[in-house]
C-alpha cells in the first residue's frame, strides 16, 4: 500500500466515523419512532460502509503481510499495524486483552529469548481471547498467531524474528490504544 492510499483510507475513515458519532447523537435525541427507525437505518448503512472500507484496506496489503512483517519490519508493516489497531478498537478489543500476552512477550523478551516459553504464548494468547470471544479478539488472535507461528517455526533466526514480532505486536497495540482503545 502506498503512503497516498492510505491517507486516502485514513480520511475515508474519518469522515465515516465522523457521520456515523454524528447519526449517533441524533438518535439520541430523537423523539418519534420512526425518526429513530430512520437514523438506525442510516446508522447501519454507514457500519456496513464502514466494515466494507476496512475489507477493502486489508485488501489493498499482502496476502501474507503478518508474515512478511516479522521477516522484516518496514512502512507496510507500521501502516499494517496503524489499521490493525484501529479496526480492533472498531471491533472493540479491550486493552487488557491485548496487554495480557503483550506482557508475557515482553518478559520473554526481558529474560532473553527461549523456544519453550515462546510456544506456551499461543494456548496463552487462545485463553485470553477466546475468554471474551468477541469479534475483535478473533481477529487479533488470527493475526498475532500468524506472526507467532512465522517465529516458531522458523529453521533459522529465530531470535531476531521474535524481536520482530515483539515489535510489530508493540505497533498494534500502540495504534490501539491511540485510536481510544480501552
Amino acid at each position: 500500500m502506498t503512503n497516498e492510499k492510505a491517507s486516502e483510507y485514513r480520511e475515508k475513515i474519518d469522515s465515516l466515523e465522523k457521520d456515523l458519532k454524528k447519526e449517533r447523537e441524533r438518535f439520541k435525541i430523537a423523539k418519534e419512532k420512526a425518526e429513530k427507525d430512520e437514523i438506525k437505518k442510516i446508522i447501519d448503512r454507514k457500519e456496513e460502509e464502514i466494515d466494507k472500507t476496512y475489507e477493502n484496506l486489508f485488501k489493498e496489503f499482502d496476502k501474507d503481510i503478518e508474515l512478511k512483517s516479522i521477516s522484516n519490519i518496514n512502512e507496510q508493516t507500521i501502516l499494517y499495524s496503524e489499521f490493525m489497531g484501529r479496526f480492533l478498537v472498531r471491533l472493540e478489543l479491550s486493552t487488557s486483552q491485548i496487554r495480557n500476552v503483550y506482557g508475557e512477550v515482553m518478559r520473554l523478551k526481558m529474560r532473553g529469548f527461549n523456544n519453550n516459553e515462546l510456544v506456551l504464548l499461543k494456548p496463552r494468547l487462545a485463553y485470553s481471547t477466546e475468554r471474551k470471544g468477541t469479534d475483535g479478539s478473533r481477529k487479533f488472535r488470527e493475526v498475532i498467531e500468524k506472526a507467532l507461528d512465522k517465529v516458531i517455526f522458523a529453521e533459522e533466526k529465530q531470535e531476531e524474528l521474535f524481536q520482530n514480532f515483539a515489535n510489530f505486536f508493540e505497533a498494534i497495540l500502540a495504534y490501539h490504544r491511540s485510536f481510544g482503545g480501552k
